[in-house]
């Protein structure tokens, strides 16, 4: 049976993930699917992938995306908190437009990558 995904399940959701580059980025197929099953996603948070486990996270403004979804109970991966690690990369699927634009930082160590979708959340601010 196919377990159907409501907002509820997007946190702390899991997939199969596969190693390209310099991390693990996630089938396309699975990212597609959440969308397309969330009916009624909140306009208002941002929908995210890391390490093959889905969040949904209202933005706190001017904090980093990171601080908001660890205030929120979110468990997200991090290490060092200033960019240069690269343990919290996240795609984001949703909600953007909430983050300023990527940093000096984030555009060195995820170069590319910036322009799929992924960005750091200990260096992504919310507006």
């Amino acid at each position: 049976m196919k377990k159907s995904l409501t907002i509820g399940s997007l946190k702390g959701y899991s997939t199969k993930s596969k190693e390209a580059g310099n991390g693990k980025i996630l089938e396309k197929e699975f990212s597609e699917a959440v969308l397309k099953q969330q009916k009624n996603l909140d306009a208002n948070k941002i929908y995210l992938i890391q390490q093959g486990r889905a969040y949904s996270i209202h933005p706190e403004p001017d904090m980093t995306l990171l601080d908001s979804a660890l205030k929120q109970g979110n468990e997200l991966d991090f290490k060092c908190k200033k960019g240069t690690c690269g343990r919290c990369k996240v795609l984001l699927l949703k909600g953007a437009s909430s983050l300023s634009e990527p940093n000096e930082q984030e555009k060195k160590k995820l170069d590319s990558q910036v322009a799929q979708g992924l960005r750091l959340a200990c260096q992504s601010r919310l507006k």
